[in-house]
């Protein structure tokens, strides 16, 4: 997703990789648990003894945790480049407004009255204006090359 373009949908997306990555780090924790003998159970998982745990069941639960290792590593990765590309904002402004929603997932509302505006519509629409012009230079970058 990298090489992805930034918008306001990539953005919308990061509210729901956050989410996402609290998710994968609380099931590879209950993985590893579960394959040291710690826990039982773990959900989508059968109850398992510590014993059945560490013996014949540690290749599949080791097989789980790398690949919810790899997920979540790929969430951090896409959360890492949206990041960046908020604190890439020049204008002060747009920056805290974009941070506001997309890091802190507040709701427009929220947003409106941090910024010191009592209407929500206003940091939308500046939000709105804002993914317009980035659309518009990306597809001026394009017709260039």
């Amino acid at each position: 997703m990298k090489n992805k373009p930034m918008d306001q949908k990539r953005m919308d997306h990061l509210r729901h990789i956050n989410r996402e990555i609290i998710q994968q780090k609380n099931r590879l924790q209950k993985l590893r648990a579960l394959r040291q003998g710690r826990v039982r159970q773990a959900p989508g998982l059968p109850s398992l003894t510590p014993q059945d745990a560490q013996e014949r069941y540690a290749v599949q639960l080791r097989e789980l945790e790398e690949s919810a290792a790899r997920h979540l590593e790929k969430c951090l990765e896409e959360a890492q480049a949206l990041q960046d590309f908020i604190q890439g904002v020049e204008d002060s402004q747009t920056r805290q407004l974009l941070s506001l929603r997309y890091l802190e997932c507040l709701t427009w509302q929220q947003v409106a009255f941090r910024m010191g505006y009592c209407d929500e519509q206003t940091p939308r629409k500046q939000s709105q204006a804002f993914f317009k012009r980035q659309q518009k230079e990306v597809k001026a970058g394009v017709a260039q090359k």
